[in-house]
Order: C-alpha cells, then structure tokens, then sequence
C-alpha cells in the first residue's frame, strides 16, 4: 500500500511532532509496502499477521502509517520478522570430536564441561519465552511509549516479532533519542537477550545522558523498559545499578536467566573440590581471554619440552589481561537458532569451533553449525529452504 499525496492522513501527527518526526517534504511516497504474507511453512502466529493487517479499514491503516513510518524513519517500520531456516543445535557428533582435540592438552578436562554446558534454545522455545515477557510487558499498562530501534540490529527484529505477538502498532524512534529537550514518553528496549549488559547499559546511558544534558524535565517520571526474554544476573545488575545511579525508572521485565560461563561450571562440577573447580575457571579464563600470544612463539627450537610442559609454560603463565580477561564470569553458555551471541556474550572459539594451538594455526572444527541471524542484511529465504523451529 502507498500513501498518495492526496491522502486526508498527510498532515503532522501531533504524537510525532512531539518526538520531533513531523513530515518534512514530498519524498514520503510509499512509505510503507504490504506485509509479507505468511509463508505455509512457518507457524501461525496469534499476533499481528499480514490477514489482520489486511481487515484494518484503508483510513486507519493510512492514519498508522503516516504517524509511524514518516520520511527517513520509514526504515524503522514493521516487517514480519523472518524466521531462522535450520536449526543449529549441534550433535554429538561435533560435540565428541571438538573435546577429542584437546586430548593431550591440560584443558581436555575444562574443554569438555563447558562444552557439555553448552545450551541450545529452538526457535519455538525462544518465541515462547519471549510471549511471557510480553505478558508481564502488558501488566504496565503503558499508554504513551516508543520503542528505540537500530535497522539490521537484533532489537528491529524483537520490535517486529513484539508487534505480531502484541496485535498492537508500535511507534519507533531511533536510539538517539529526537528532539531530547521536550522528550516525554516512555521508551522500550526489546531485545533478544542481554549478557554482560554493557551493551544495553550503554544505550540506555547514552539516552539519559542526552536528556540530562538537554535538562528535560521530564527525566525523572519518563520509565525505560528493558523487554527481553533472557538476561545473566550480571547483565541484571549493571542495568540496575545504572537505574540507581542516574535516579531514573528503569523497569526490567520478566526473563529467563542466562547461565554464565562459571555459573555453568560450578554447576556442573557441584559437589567436586573448591579448588578443582576454580582451577577449571583459571584455565577457561586464561585460554580464552587473556592477551593473545605472540604468533612468533610457535617457532621455538625443537626439543624444548614436552607439548604439555610447552602449554603450561606459555597458556597458564598469568598474563597482563585485556578488558574481558575474566570472561567467564560474563559470557553465557547460551545460544539460539537465530544467532550464536557475539563474542562479548560467548565464547568466540565456540562459536567459530575454533580450537585453539598454542603452536601454529589453530585447527577448525565445527561445533555449532554456522548461522545468518534473520535481521541481516545477509539472510536470506529461499523458495525451497523449510523453517525448523523444533
């Protein structure tokens, strides 16, 4: 559908020029294109659909799409949120043969429980815990809120899955907050999942110092929302000790908790000695996030030690660390058909199956088959492709 310049809808929306998103010129021809239908093979949702869309009367869909998608914010608009084609869960195939590379390495033992930590979510597990924090989203009651959104992010796809679930349209606004001196409505942050939480702590730092900076008196009264499914307890509490900090009201809503990587462990390893299981954290640590080695140290002199004694000199020697050097106590031991989380949410060897040698080029073996989340530009669905959401 294409709004005409005739349309009885093109004037200001007064909501919109209270964010400062008031239509500025002619170039807003087409500023919204029919949903996509729904594909067969994928499940009948109970929200917003392309039919439900369809039986909105003409004016109220132009009244929508002039107050929601205007001019360069056209992109932040809702599209159905594609759906992952294959599952990545890995095998135990995989499995066996990643942990069988580190057989004759100090850090088999470390290796294998947390590989054996690993949790896989479908698809369909995902989409169902996401409902429930939608339902506990509902419970506010919030009557004048935004959703900030980034094109090609994860959190454009959680608005567009929240708007089909919620059968409701959702206003959006870019992260950087517009016309921040008079801003005064809530703002939601829907997302798939938050892990150390610095990346969300950012964003919402980033909001509030922009409207401190404008003194906007409403900073105070103005709730943000964080909407995710999943979130570690550290990603938790450095978003509420920002909320406390800056004295503003920030809701977090009900989710599922994401195990750390030393949560994992210590899980797993209950009952075994204090000491056994912290040694395992040290080696997960110094393995994977301490400062790489020089690549030049492989080319020692043969005969210098045995490959254990060579590991143990150069992997357990303590290091200067680099900012996550105390990965583990940051990074989940989740992961999702849509996406394996990016380095700073897993380990990043896992995800490339990546093991690591001290000396030489690190060997590749997979073990979370490779996956293009649905919000990139890169993802795409063909005609013969199947959604596996089980």
């Amino acid at each position: 559908m294409s709004i005409s310049e005739n349309d009885p809808y093109k004037g200001t929306s007064p909501q919109l020029e209270t964010l400062g998103l008031s239509k500025q010129s002619k170039s807003s021809e087409k500023l919204a294109k029919k949903t996509e239908e729904t594909d067969e093979s994928q499940p009948k949702s109970q929200g917003l659909t392309s039919s439900h869309l369809e039986k909105m009367s003409t004016s109220q869909m132009q009244q929508d799409i002039r107050s929601h998608q205007v001019q360069e914010y056209s992109h932040l608009g809702y599209q159905r949120a594609q759906r992952p084609i294959m599952s990545n869960k890995m095998t135990q195939r995989a499995r066996k043969a990643f942990i069988g590379k580190y057989d004759k390495t100090p850090f088999k033992k470390a290796i294998t429980v947390l590989v054996n930590c690993l949790q896989h979510v479908s698809q369909k597990t995902f989409e169902s815990r996401f409902k429930e924090t939608l339902q506990d989203f509902k419970k506010l009651g919030l009557k004048n809120y935004v959703a900030a959104v980034d094109t090609f992010k994860s959190n454009k796809w959680m608005t567009d899955l929240a708007q089909e679930f919620l059968s409701t349209e959702i206003t959006r606004i870019p992260l950087a907050l517009p016309n921040p001196e008079k801003f005064n409505h809530d703002v939601v942050l829907f997302d798939d999942g938050v892990y150390s939480g610095e990346q969300m702590e950012r964003i919402l730092r980033g909001m509030i110092g922009a409207l401190e900076h404008r003194k906007n008196q409403y900073l105070h009264k103005i709730r943000f929302v964080v909407a995710t499914p999943y979130m570690t307890t550290k990603g938790e509490a450095v978003l509420r000790e920002l909320g406390k900090e800056k004295k503003v009201k920030l809701i977090i809503l009900k989710h599922q908790k994401i195990p750390t990587v030393e949560e994992a462990v210590k899980e797993a390893m209950k009952g075994e000695d204090h000491q056994e299981i912290a040694k395992v954290i040290k080696l997960l640590n110094n393995l994977y996030w301490r400062t790489e080695f020089p690549s030049k140290t492989h080319t020692q002199k043969k005969g210098g030690g045995s490959l254990l004694q060579k590991l143990r000199a150069q992997r357990l020697k303590p290091e200067k660390p680099v900012k996550h050097a105390q990965g583990a106590s940051s990074r989940g031991t989740m992961y999702f058909d849509h996406k394996v989380p990016d380095e700073f949410s897993f380990p990043k060897a896992l995800a490339e199956g990546r093991v690591v040698n001290t000396f030489g080029k690190d060997e590749r073996v997979e073990l979370i088959p490779q996956t293009i989340p649905p919000y990139k530009k890169e993802f795409v669905i063909t005609q013969t492709s199947k959604e596996v959401i089980k």
